[in-house]
């Protein structure tokens, strides 16, 4: 094992977890792979590099590809934290909660430092774990800093920690929606999401958030209205605006539809159409060679989740 392989290595992690505007060198994502080939040529030993081309396989929305990349890493390093981190997100995306959680318990009791493995293994815990726990790693997450996409703000609703969500919509929809807003030339009207903001936490309040929503939907990202249509219970929103929407064409889907397997979007879940989505996406044919989310089953007429 080399240090210019285990350095590249490095490289590719850190790129392969870029969040914000690009590096002066480049695109993250074109980088991260780059880094990750360079390294396994000086050393194809390395775990973590094939970790990180299984991630840009998530986000070329190729779960089989990520899939086959993931257990790669994990037979020649099972104890890497990136590498376990890295499968921990892919296995959310593809719905198997428990199986991310187990892998995210992985990396943290190896870097429990790191702030993102922090943060995803709080969010898995608030999904399917114990709520008490739960709490002491958002602190932890806190603590440390971690960015906050808004699966996590979501996910906090659970707990009763609804300031996070309103954070995110005045500082994180800011930060990361508004380049799109301005290449989209969203009218100003539609650049304040407070409607928005309210109907998420109170159904009571849905109709003006809907409202706002199907004004936006002209203008918007797929990822975001299909999410938010998904938790303001609008299923016939969520999936009119899924039929135009393919995975390979956003690399940020498992943070845009990571409120995908959340408890607040069981409605579209249970719709009849979303087995033709997930078929259509290629989750199927990844649950079928590789076993079912947590809260779908497969049959040979296709897949009924709840």
């Amino acid at each position: 094992m080399t240090d210019s392989a285990l350095a590249h290595s490095a490289l590719a992690y850190v790129y392969a977890l870029w969040i914000g505007p690009d590096p002066a060198d480049g695109n993250p994502t074109e980088l991260a792979v780059h880094y990750a080939h360079s390294a396994l040529e000086r050393d194809p030993q390395l775990g973590e590099p094939h970790a990180v081309l299984g991630n840009q396989h998530i986000d070329a929305g190729k779960p089989i590809e990520a899939e086959l990349e993931f257990q790669r890493a994990m037979a020649l390093d099972p104890r890497d934290p990136a590498a376990l981190h890295f499968y921990a997100i892919h296995l959310y995306s593809v719905g198997r909660l428990r199986d991310a959680l187990d892998m995210e318990r992985r990396s943290v009791a190896n870097d429990g430092a790191s702030p993102q493995p922090m943060m995803w293994l709080a969010m898995l815990t608030t999904l399917i774990g114990d709520p008490d726990e739960a709490r002491r790693l958002w602190q932890k997450t806190d603590e440390l800093g971690a960015a906050r996409p808004l699966c996590a703000a979501i996910a906090r609703l659970d707990l009763g920690q609804k300031e996070f969500l309103s954070e995110w919509y005045h500082r994180q929809h800011d930060e990361l929606y508004r380049p799109h807003v301005e290449r989209a030339q969203i009218p100003s009207e539609l650049l304040d999401a407070t409607d928005l903001a309210a109907g998420v936490l109170d159904p009571a309040q849905r109709g003006a958030a809907l409202a706002w929503l199907r004004r936006l939907e002209p203008y918007g990202d797929e990822g975001f209205l299909i999410t938010h249509y998904g938790l303001l219970g609008d299923t016939n929103g969520a999936f009119r605006v899924a039929e135009r929407f393919n995975l390979v064409d956003d690399v940020w889907y498992h943070y845009q539809l990571c409120n995908i397997w959340s408890p607040r979007t069981a409605s579209m879940r249970a719709d009849a159409r979303f087995g033709a989505l997930m078929k259509r996406w290629g989750f199927l044919d990844y649950w079928q060679r590789f076993g079912a989310p947590d809260y779908c089953s497969i049959a040979n007429s296709g897949v009924r989740c709840r």
